[in-house]
């Protein structure tokens, strides 16, 4: 078994159902703190719990503020991402490489997921790659600037991660996430949700 040197192996699963098409590996990437982080898709399909404590008024009221000041912050930040982040020391020269040197290649055929891609370096890069790329953010603002970084390749959408995403089940066939999951303080939804739209999960629960 070949090793990424983090200790999880490289070599992705391989699906073989109908359902998938041709005989697309499924992957997923994670960076974050000039690290990355490769996760296999688990492919036998098992049930996970789904009762949870029930959430007060207090604690919606006080996720519906986290993600209002959150989106409002990228929001404003949009105008000025892309030139900020794109040749710094953090973004540009560790997070980013060190991501991309764990997704296998060739990308070309496969469809993409980026999740919480800010206004989309990470997509244009997969679009570099041969990829067919969804992106999706919180903000509307890093949205329109990733659509227009790409010139109109790929799609892009607002979409909330700790919500069940807006994607067609076995619709993606790997997925990067960088810097983003921090935001989340639960990640059973878009574990699910990263199943089910990947195909390792026969229905979303």
């Amino acid at each position: 078994m070949e090793t990424n040197g983090w200790g999880f192996d490289t070599q992705p699963p391989v699906d073989e159902s109908e359902a998938a098409g041709p005989r697309h590996r499924r992957w997923s990437v994670a960076g974050g703190g000039g690290e990355g982080l490769a996760v296999r898709v688990p492919r036998s399909p098992r049930r996970m719990g789904t009762w949870r404590e029930p959430v007060s008024d207090q604690h919606r009221a006080d996720r519906d503020e986290h993600v209002r000041s959150t989106r409002d912050a990228y929001d404003r930040l949009a105008p000025v991402w892309s030139k900020t982040v794109d040749e710094g020391p953090f973004n540009g020269f560790l997070e980013r490489p060190a991501l991309r040197s764990l997704v296998p290649r060739p990308l070309t055929g496969m469809t993409i997921l980026d999740a919480g891609r800010g206004s989309g370096a990470q997509c244009e890069w997969l679009l570099g790659e041969g990829a067919d790329v969804v992106g999706v953010d919180l903000s509307p603002g890093m949205v329109e600037q990733a659509d227009r970084r790409c010139q109109g390749r790929g799609r892009f959408l607002v979409a909330d991660l700790s919500e069940p995403l807006p994607l067609e089940p076995s619709s993606i066939h790997g997925i990067t996430c960088s810097l983003a999951l921090h935001y989340l303080k639960d990640w059973e939804t878009l574990c699910i949700d990263i199943s089910w739209v990947s195909g390792s999960r026969p229905q979303r629960q």
